[in-house]
């Protein structure tokens, strides 16, 4: 009697696993169509680059952009990697293990004030508001020492998700990138701003309310259009365990899309095959 009903919970179990599996591969199924295959694609669009500068806020927020450095690294570029906010311990250490994955040949840190997350919720961050000209001298001296030939960094519309540290930031650099141009010391040509198709933008972003609110100071209605994208579906491998790097992030970089477990090997590289950017130019 008792292998009876230790058969019948077991095949039980079975189905309730296998039907999760298949909700899993519906979810992704509809997920993959949420791509835009019409955005041309990167490697129409640059010329060599030799150096690449990835700007970002915060430790994980390299992850967003890691297909395209391993891209260009692969095209043997060297790509320094400089994050804003000082968030102690674990998350250096955290950052540390990613960056070395993605293989950035130096990573820095700007020492900056990480605000509480109610503050930013709230957008009460006083400090980054009101320290933008330090902000903006750690960039403009990094980009001075390493002279990149392309900067990456957020959208300076929204911020992907609205964060007001990835706004002011992404601003910040528009400005550097559009304002020094004609000084012969400065170097870089291109400036990636990552961005998303607007079905992308409209699942994995849209609903927040943070986005809501930047939307409305902004007075924008969504990130600025992609015009390049990039197959990245090769990348996916070190890109993930890279992300689990960032023990601390887990939860929210699931939620993210930004990893996935063993089982999803295959269908997840494939249903977020691509990374997409604003792509601007110095001629």
């Amino acid at each position: 009697m008792f292998n009876k009903k230790s058969n019948i919970a077991s095949i039980i179990f079975l189905f309730l696993v296998l039907l999760a599996c298949s909700d899993k591969e519906e979810e992704y199924r509809r997920l993959e169509m949420l791509q835009d295959n019409g955005i041309p694609d990167l490697k129409n669009r640059i010329k060599n680059i030799s150096r690449v500068l990835v700007v970002v806020p915060h430790a994980d927020d390299e992850l967003v952009a890691a297909g395209l450095v391993l891209y260009l690294k692969e095209r043997g570029a060297i790509a320094h990697l400089l994050t804003l906010c000082d968030h102690g311990e674990p998350r250096q250490s955290e950052l540390k293990c990613s960056a070395e994955k993605i293989g950035f040949d130096k990573y820095e840190n700007g020492g900056f004030i990480n605000n509480k997350w109610e503050d930013i919720i709230e957008n009460k961050i006083l400090f980054w508001k009101e320290n933008k000209d330090k902000i903006k001298d750690v960039i403009q001296q990094k980009i001075n020492s390493f002279q990149p030939e392309a900067l990456v960094t957020y959208d300076s519309s929204i911020g992907a998700t609205g964060h007001p540290e990835h706004l002011i930031s992404a601003e910040i650099i528009e400005y550097l990138f559009k304002g020094n141009n004609n000084l012969v010391n400065f170097r870089p040509r291109y400036l990636f701003q990552i961005s998303l198709p607007p079905k992308l933008e409209d699942f994995l972003v849209a609903k927040t309310n943070m986005y809501r609110q930047t939307k409305q100071i902004k007075k924008v209605d969504r990130m600025p259009s992609p015009n390049v994208a990039i197959n990245i579906e090769k990348y996916w491998d070190v890109k993930n365990l890279a992300g689990f790097c960032h023990k601390s992030q887990l939860n929210a970089l699931k939620r993210a899309y930004l990893i996935y477990d063993k089982s999803y090997k295959k269908l997840h590289p494939k249903t977020f095959s691509k990374e997409y950017y604003r792509l601007l130019e110095n001629k």
